[in-house]
């Protein structure tokens, strides 16, 4: 079986896309800054999609307003007046969508209708007797060209779930391991098989030269050292990356490879310069219930009942390739002041970067998407310049630490792509 979405939802996680359209309207950022956030948008929505094991992924599923007024100005459906106002091409769209009063005109927006009985509302276009319609923009092709060129390609985590094997995301959806999680199933984690990380290398040395590979932490998982050893015999064309990485900051390290590639560097260069970098960021993880370090052997029963008892929600610490008790709660809220404390101090003192303008933030959780968009929208106040992004914690953790959980995430941006 194959697997396809008809479209990805482009706002962003955080509203990201919303954000820099209102920028752009009160003139806060340029037409330059707009179309790099969208760029980001599409990169990060790829890529989820790709770790997800989505087989055929769309392209030109993404749009700044509307995806009907997208085709009627691909296919020059554009009014006169719109034409006549001599701006960007960008800001022709946009004045079509939202109307336009400015030094170059006065236009009111196009009509909107409503989409059968949905809340969806879409531009109504209008063609005029001069209308031409053509092909005129090259949307399509760009943004397909664009979403070939990232270049990722996801091993999937191997799971026995009863004594069944599952890959992660390919027959075991986020939303059934969760249920088989919270029924009590037996769950073990394996590293993907060395035949199916060589094949993957063979497949993709047919069109590219070299390749990167971003394994898991060698400190939670053997599959970093195991692909170093397999590496060896391809005579310096699979580059391994060794540099204490997972979830979140691992999907960073994946974007910040593809940019280094497009910047010219070799694969043996990326993986220097991202392993250089392997101590430059943190994981902190709020825990939701001990049953689960229980049930792995990681804690007591003892331990676990008493922690029941007294509602102790813990915090862990996720830095370099240890994964460490860093503290306590007894609230979710509580937890969450911890964790944040802990970021700001990370952020001042190791990081030297108090208002995360160098810094990439990131948020996680497992099956706790509401309190991951509270702990969102708090780092956005806090740090109003800095890239937020959220994500699942991959379900090799969640297995271990349960649903319920959330975590931050710093990851210092790369000086070699500022």
């Amino acid at each position: 079986m194959k697997t396809a979405v008809a479209g990805y939802p482009r706002i962003g996680t955080l509203r990201e896309l919303k954000f820099a359209l209102e920028k752009y309207f009160r003139k806060e950022i340029s037409a330059d800054e707009l179309t790099q956030t969208a760029k980001e948008l599409r990169k990060t929505h790829w890529l989820i999609q790709k770790e997800a094991g989505i087989d055929y992924i769309t392209s030109n599923d993404f749009s700044y307003y509307d995806i009907v007024l997208d085709t009627a100005f691909l296919l020059n459906i554009i009014p006169e007046r719109y034409k006549e106002l001599e701006v960007s091409e960008l800001d022709k769209y946009l004045a079509m969508a939202r109307g336009y009063q400015g030094e170059n005109g006065d236009v009111k927006a196009l009509a909107m209708k409503k989409w059968f009985n949905t809340n969806y509302h879409y531009i109504v276009p209008e063609v005029e007797d001069s209308t031409q319609i053509r092909l005129t923009g090259n949307k399509l092709w760009a943004e397909y060209a664009e979403a070939k060129e990232l270049g990722i390609y996801v091993v999937p985590m191997p799971f026995m779930i009863d004594g069944k094997d599952y890959l992660e995301e390919i027959n075991l959806t986020q939303e059934e391991f969760y249920q088989k999680l919270t029924e009590g199933a037996e769950i073990s984690t394996s590293m993907p098989s060395p035949g199916s990380v060589t094949d993957l290398w063979d497949e993709l040395l047919k069109e590219y030269d070299e390749v990167v590979y971003i394994p898991m932490s060698s400190g939670l998982s053997s599959s970093c050292q195991t692909a170093i050893m397999l590496a060896e015999d391809y005579d310096g064309k699979v580059a391994v990356v060794n540099n204490q990485r997972i979830s979140v900051t691992m999907r960073q390290s994946v974007l910040d490879a593809i940019e280094l590639a497009e910047v010219g560097k070799s694969a043996a260069e990326i993986r220097t310069i991202l392993e250089e970098q392997k101590m430059e960021s943190s994981i902190y993880i709020m825990l939701n219930t001990l049953t689960y370090l229980k049930r792995g052997g990681r804690i007591t029963p003892a331990a676990a009942a008493l922690g029941t008892l007294l509602k102790i929600k813990p915090v862990l610490q996720l830095q370099g390739e240890k994964l460490d008790a860093f503290s306590k709660a007894r609230t979710a809220k509580q937890a969450r002041s911890i964790m944040l404390t802990a970021l700001a101090k990370d952020l001042d003192e190791r990081f030297h970067d108090k208002n995360a303008e160098h810094t990439y933030l990131e948020i996680a959780h497992t099956c706790n998407e509401e309190d991951a968009k509270e702990l969102g929208a708090v780092l956005k106040e806090q740090y109003p310049g800095a890239d937020i992004t959220m994500a699942p914690l991959s379900l090799s953790i969640a297995c271990h630490i349960g649903p319920g959980s959330f975590a931050v995430a710093c990851s210092s941006k790369l000086k070699e792509l500022e």
